[in-house]
């Protein structure tokens, strides 16, 4: 490795000495925020197979607010957990797809974009499943992917109303933008801890 990737593992590394991860507890705030966020893909389905746009709204800000104080909650409260590195994304895949198919199939939203996202996931998932299995390393959700998300359910807001939509389809692709930055980040982390941990059995908490 370069030196850039050096200090880049060495920095994953550091993460472990602040002794702020608890990785077999798993009834923190963060991680309730984050498994009811999973929960809101429910209302939110029946509030978009209803037509009912204001609480497809409410219920759309709800899940986007959660996913930003999941992570606060377990900073602020030094409760980082293995569990709660899966939750999160875990929910944000759950309420994200299930929001899209409905999106697509409804309202006529990018497909492209459905694909893209399944796409990035997938190998995002497999070399995580790999560092898991192989190092004992679990990740977490990175700060570009959470900016990204945001961005990406702006875009949905948007699509709601016929009139917004062109101005949606812009916040779209600055949505692509950040979710391919984000992908190269997740990469570039995962493949980097894959070739600094070849035998160690470690935790590096929340990548950022």
């Amino acid at each position: 490795m370069d030196d850039s990737e050096n200090i880049r593992a060495r920095t994953l590394r550091d993460k472990l000495r602040t002794g702020r991860v608890k990785p077999h507890y798993f009834f923190t705030l963060a991680n309730i925020i984050s498994l009811s966020r999973a929960f809101m893909a429910l209302p939110i389905v029946h509030a978009m197979s209803s037509d009912n746009f204001r609480a497809s709204i409410i219920w759309l800000s709800l899940a986007v607010i959660s996913d930003w104080l999941d992570g606060y909650a377990a900073r602020k409260k030094n409760d980082i957990t293995s569990y709660g590195k899966v939750l999160d994304p875990l929910a944000d895949k759950i309420v994200g797809f299930t929001v899209l198919l409905i999106m697509v199939d409804k309202l006529g939203y990018p497909i492209w974009f459905l694909y893209l996202l399944a796409i990035r996931d997938f190998t995002i998932s497999l070399l995580a499943l790999h560092l898991h299995n192989s190092r004992g390393v679990t990740t977490g959700a990175n700060v570009p992917g959470k900016i990204f998300i945001t961005v990406a359910s702006l875009s949905l807001f948007l699509w709601f109303k016929p009139e917004w939509r062109d101005i949606g389809m812009g916040v779209i692709y600055i949505a692509t933008g950040l979710m391919l930055y984000s992908w190269a980040i997740y990469i570039y982390d995962l493949v980097n801890l894959i070739k600094s941990t070849p035998e160690e059995k470690i935790d590096t908490g929340d990548i950022k």
